[in-house]
């Protein structure tokens, strides 16, 4: 789902014009006035970050289970052989069983084939961030007034692209892995 133009923005059903202010709770940011464009874009810049921070440490704890698993199978397999030329028939076959089932355990374990789409990941989410923060930059400048309708129009607009890039990334990564590490205090 691609975001509205500018220009859409009302004709989508957005009214910039009215406050939400009525339905937000009396204890929240935004009743008390201090809800801002930049405020909703940093939260979603650093629930992105957050995401993809919670990635970088799944890819790199199941690398290093990977190789730990592999290399122990492999020197299992490699004492086992050592062994089996040294005429000790009995520890060459309890190597080999234990290499044999290291394989079994690594081939078996969920996620261990889901690297690509976790690289894909990380790099779809730090693009979007380095997106919204550059083209956010450019509506800061080109609208310094920070109660501007196009200023609020813009971030709407971003918010919307930041949700949609969201969604697809939890369509390819085949779950809803946005909520872990990301830690919301309301």
């Amino acid at each position: 789902m691609n975001p509205p133009p500018l220009n859409d923005l009302s004709q989508a059903g957005l009214d910039l014009g009215e406050s939400t202010d009525s339905m937000a709770p009396a204890s929240s940011p935004a009743a008390a006035g201090e809800y801002t464009p930049e405020a909703a874009l940093d939260e979603q810049i650093k629930d992105l970050e957050s995401w993809a921070l919670a990635i970088v440490r799944r890819r790199r704890r199941e690398l290093a289970r990977f190789w730990t698993i592999r290399g122990l199978a492999f020197c299992s397999a490699a004492v086992a052989t050592a062994v089996a030329l040294k005429g000790l028939l009995l520890p060459a076959v309890v190597l080999s069983a234990v290499a044999a089932l290291l394989v079994a355990v690594d081939v078996g374990w969920p996620g261990s084939g889901a690297r690509a789409p976790h690289r894909r990941a990380i790099y779809d989410l730090r693009e979007t961030q380095s997106a919204v923060k550059l083209r956010w930059q450019k509506v800061r400048l080109a609208h310094p007034d920070p109660t501007a309708r196009k200023r609020v129009a813009h971030a709407v607009e971003l918010l919307e692209l930041i949700h949609a890039k969201r969604e697809a990334v939890g369509e390819y990564l085949g779950s809803f892995e946005s909520n872990r590490g990301v830690n919301r205090s309301g």
